[in-house]
């Protein structure tokens, strides 16, 4: 039986299986950068303002936390060279929790001025 422009519903099954397999594909690919890996403490092992490279061979998903302490503050990170920044406005004390995804090859960082680092982890 044809549906409508003629296509059948076992061509349409062989598309649609095709296209399952071609993403079932890719979001493994993906999921194996990060499968049988344990997240790492990197507080004692990491400072603000200095710029890593993300030698692995995969790509490393960065966790890091800080507070505020003063109410002028900011804190930014950059990846491969794109920064993004944040300001704390008039917020002493504020807990800032920033997650990023570093490419292999990549360089990143984490900068905070009047922040202090309360925990970096990688995967």
């Amino acid at each position: 039986m044809a549906i409508k422009g003629g296509v059948t519903h076992t061509q349409l099954a062989a598309v649609l299986a095709s296209a399952v397999a071609a993403q079932a594909s890719a979001d493994n690919a993906l999921a194996g950068s990060f499968y049988n890996k344990s997240w790492v403490d990197q507080t004692a092992n990491r400072e603000s303002g200095t710029v890593y490279t993300n030698n692995t061979g995969k790509p490393i998903e960065v966790r890091s936390h800080w507070q505020a302490t003063v109410a002028s503050c900011t804190l930014s990170y950059s990846v491969g060279g794109i920064a993004t920044t944040f300001t704390c406005g008039n917020a002493s004390g504020l807990y800032m929790p920033i997650s990023f995804i570093v490419p292999v090859g990549a360089q990143y960082s984490i900068t905070g001025t009047n922040f202090n680092k309360l925990a970096w982890a990688e995967l």
